[in-house]
């Protein structure tokens, strides 16, 4: 019997190996291409110039990283709070009747594909279909008016946005859910308000848990381009207005990888390797972080 149960062991062991190399390989693969064909390119111009024209060698892509970190902070402003409100409350207030139904579409929204939330946003944002719904170009409140934003950055935003509730709010939940219920009990035993208790105890005590979750959301919007391409559509200028077009790194692989011309194709890599370096120094970052127990 202890024979067959250690056999049963190492055989586990040995599948859970092979699938670990079946998964790195591919991962090794894409990293080894992408630095091999992208570090040559990158240089101080490429990260601070502007594109030249095509065929014409040199130029950079400076407008599109300042462009992603405008899209991924403006983004970040805006998904990150209602992701950690819809967090708390299914997770601290998981009684209450509407609880359930959020989760549930929480968990749909999550499920959507990228391009089917750029063509939402272009549909109701960008074109205005909303508006001309009800008959109206654009709805007013004094000298602020909303109303059909065209191809911008503020409706690339929106889009990166609905990316990113859903991921953080699904993190934020599992984080506050490791929350021992000792601890909250013992708050509202002493008679702490459940308001205050959330917020000084729960959160406290899942911190890193939420710094997490919004390093996630920002992994998943920092290399998206479908809902950018129907959204904000890339310009080749520096950022002018939150409601003219904007460039994205993301859109500079795209459109680069699939020109013609030599000095694009290598500048699409050399974004690609830096959308990479970017992700993984701020994961290595949160991991060192979290086991020096400067965030818990």
């Amino acid at each position: 019997m202890i024979k067959k149960i250690k056999l049963y062991n190492i055989l586990f062991v040995a599948i859970c190996s092979l699938a670990l190399i079946i998964t790195l390989v591919p991962l090794i693969w894409i990293l080894a291409e992408v630095i091999a064909n992208g570090i040559s390119a990158i240089s101080f111009s490429l990260l601070t110039n502007l594109p030249a024209p095509p065929g014409i060698p040199g130029g950079g892509i400076g407008n599109y990283i300042q462009g992603t970190i405008i899209l991924s902070a403006v983004a970040s402003l805006i998904g990150f709070p209602v992701g950690l409100l819809m967090g708390i409350f299914i997770s601290e207030y998981r009684e209450h009747k509407f609880a359930p139904v959020v989760r549930f579409f929480v968990d749909v929204f999550a499920e959507f594909p990228a391009i089917v939330i750029g063509i939402f946003v272009y549909v109701i944002i960008v074109r205005g279909d909303i508006f001309k719904l009800f008959g109206i170009n654009a709805l007013c409140l004094g000298s602020i008016c909303i109303g059909p934003t065209g191809f911008s950055a503020i409706a690339g935003s929106i889009s990166l946005a609905l990316l990113m509730i859903p991921i953080v709010t699904k993190s934020v939940e599992e984080a506050l859910n490791l929350v021992p219920t000792s601890i909250k009990e013992a708050a509202l035993a002493m008679g702490m308000p459940r308001w205050r208790m959330v917020l000084t105890i729960s959160l406290s005590y899942a911190r890193g848990g939420l710094i997490l979750s919004y390093i996630l959301a920002l992994s998943r919007i920092a290399g998206e381009a479908a809902p950018l391409l129907l959204t904000v559509l890339g310009s080749f200028y520096w950022f002018t207005s939150f409601y003219d077009r904007i460039g994205a790194l993301p859109l500079a692989i795209f459109t680069y990888g699939l020109s013609p011309y030599e000095d694009y194709r290598a500048q699409a890599w050399a974004a690609s390797l830096l959308l990479i370096l970017v992700v993984l120094i701020l994961n290595i970052a949160l991991r060192i972080l979290i086991e020096r127990r400067m965030i818990r």
